[in-house]
């Protein structure tokens, strides 16, 4: 897919923000028309056996977005780490019987894994992904975009 038709700044180059929509439309969120803010997700629990809430930082801020119940979080990638043995997941919703986004039954003491999805999971409006794992120390972290309908 090329940059052609789409908004170009004053340089005549198509803008960082139009590339990034276009990234982010072929990842999965092609459907909604808006803004795709590039983010990370953070979250670091000493047990997330009940789940903990990632916390969202667009590209370049030290800040975390508040996620508003009209946004989207689309993810492209996943890395988890883990102290004890067991499941582990991130899921788009309150409890591990929710929407699965990337989830490993048995990741190895001390141990991780990654995963990179395309196209990436579209949570359901207003979701702020979680982590959910075994007792014990647990971090991760996701990218992706976070989209404000227009």
């Amino acid at each position: 897919m090329s940059a052609e038709g789409y908004e170009r700044d004053k340089s005549g180059s198509t803008s960082q923000a139009t590339l990034f929509a276009i990234e982010a439309q072929l990842m999965g969120g092609m459907g909604i028309k808006g803004i795709y803010t590039p983010f990370h997700g953070e979250v670091s629990s000493a047990d997330a056996s009940l789940g903990v809430e990632f916390g969202l930082y667009p590209g370049g801020s030290v800040a975390a977005h508040t996620l508003l119940a009209t946004e989207y979080v689309l993810i492209s990638d996943v890395i988890v780490a883990v102290t004890n043995a067991g499941k582990a997941g991130v899921y788009a919703a309150a409890d591990s019987a929710g929407r699965r986004v990337a989830v490993h039954p048995a990741v190895p003491a001390n141990g991780g894994f990654a995963q990179h999805m395309h196209p990436g999971h579209l949570c359901p409006v207003g979701v702020i992904p979680k982590l959910i794992a075994v007792a014990g120390a647990v971090n991760g972290v996701i990218h992706g975009f976070i989209i404000t309908p227009a």
